[in-house]
């Protein structure tokens, strides 16, 4: 039997972005996007149902007060677990292409990154860190988008800090916007940052933008490229078709 499905799935063939992702992805990652994709599958199909029924949509798939709807769908704050992040991927690609100055492969590189450091919870703390109270100026840690290490970068001086970047503004570290907004506001102020941007537009390619994103805004190390690499090809096509962009 093992023998007939490995000639079957020979046969039949696999999609190479489903061989990419079990190649680049962690089985925790690959749960987790199995039962986001299941989530959203069960919710179309509950959604096309009711619609066929009563000829409008439930009531729980109208928008909320954190929900902005037009020609793009988009939504902010945290995913809950389980659920589809393409209307949070929406929001951060239309924050960085209108507000950010970057066009759409560099933006799709930019929510690769965040949704590899973060699953794109803007609250989310560095693994072993978390603290039901935090005090950014002791933390050594990473946390939110992109995984700022507030303390350590506000030490050597070489960024604007992000808490203090909120205070400024009268927000929480946690607001999406703010975070996002922080990204814009160190490429605006550096020379070294401003130079990662024009480089991703140049590029006019999500998987060059992405790398271009990890090596000089995220400075990460090379051994997740690839998997960063993988989600925006993925989401590159995906854009192809999305509504809006």
């Amino acid at each position: 039997m093992r023998r007939l499905r490995k000639g079957l799935r020979r046969s039949v063939g696999i999609p190479p972005l489903i061989n990419m992702a079990k190649e680049y992805f962690t089985p925790r990652d690959k749960i987790l996007w199995d039962k986001r994709n299941k989530a959203a599958d069960k919710q179309l199909k509950e959604v096309d149902a009711y619609r066929k029924k009563y000829g409008k949509d439930p009531s729980w798939a109208e928008p909320s007060s954190n929900q902005v709807h037009g020609p793009i769908y988009m939504k902010t704050g945290k995913p809950k677990k389980g659920e589809d992040l393409q209307p949070y991927r929406n929001f951060i690609v239309h924050r960085q292409k209108t507000k950010n100055h970057m066009n759409l492969p560099s933006s799709i590189g930019v929510v690769s990154n965040l949704e590899h450091e973060s699953l794109l919870d803007p609250t989310i703390w560095q693994k072993g860190m978390k603290r039901e109270s935090p005090r950014l100026e002791d933390f050594k840690g990473g946390f939110g988008f992109a995984q700022w290490e507030p303390a350590r970068r506000e030490l050597k001086g070489d960024r604007t800090n992000l808490r203090k970047f909120a205070n400024e503004r009268g927000t929480s570290i946690s607001d999406p916007t703010t975070q996002l907004d922080f990204i814009k506001e160190e490429m605006d102020n550096s020379t070294r940052f401003g130079n990662v941007r024009r480089k991703m537009n140049e590029s006019n390619d999500a998987v060059q933008a992405a790398l271009i994103f990890s090596e000089g805004y995220e400075r990460a190390g090379k051994d997740h490229n690839p998997r960063r690499a993988a989600i925006a090809r993925r989401l590159a096509r995906v854009y192809e078709t999305e509504p809006g962009f």
